[in-house]
């Protein structure tokens, strides 16, 4: 007499499980991959940048000597050579993701401040620049990277290329 054929008890993967345990690892693994490199990936847009200006926008005005000048912030002065002392206060801006702030030294030189809102001043969060007027706005360059900046947008440009382009509103000191 011929034994019974048993079943295995365990029965092998389907296709259909292999195929999505394999989906599940890949994309598991990917998910770690970008996890742990993220910040790598997006340092330039952790940068803040200045825009360029339309064609309607008034040149900033230069704050004068004289009474009713502001004194450039002491956490944007604090960059600035020297300490700031005696710095004041050109032009601020608030953009999505940025603050941008330009204050002009006791020797003339103005100086570009860029920091992501609402995070502390870290090599990757914040840049501070000489800056030069472009009688529309400011222009600060750092290696390949020009940041322009006027009233109304602030623009991030790579090697001639702009990488970013963001709207501004006046904030206050």
């Amino acid at each position: 007499m011929e034994e019974p054929k048993r079943l295995p008890l365990i029965r092998p993967p389907s296709g259909r499980i292999v195929r999505l345990a394999l989906i599940g690892l890949f994309l598991g693994a990917g998910g770690f991959l970008l996890l742990t490199y993220w910040d790598d990936l997006t340092e330039v847009t952790k940068t803040p940048v200045p825009a360029s200006a339309p064609d309607n926008v008034a040149a900033p005005a230069v704050v004068a000597d004289g009474p009713g000048k502001k004194s450039c912030p002491a956490a944007v002065a604090k960059w600035l050579p020297g300490g700031g002392g005696g710095a004041v206060l050109v032009a601020r801006h608030n953009a999505d993701r940025f603050v941008v702030t330009v204050c002009q030294g006791t020797d003339g030189q103005y100086h570009y401040d860029g920091l992501v809102r609402g995070a502390e001043a870290t090599s990757k969060t914040h840049i501070s620049l000489p800056a030069t007027s472009t009688g529309t706005g400011f222009v600060a360059r750092n290696q390949g990277f020009r940041y322009e900046l006027t009233a109304s947008e602030l623009v991030l440009s790579n090697n001639g290329k702009e990488v970013s382009r963001w709207p501004l509103k006046p904030a206050q000191p």
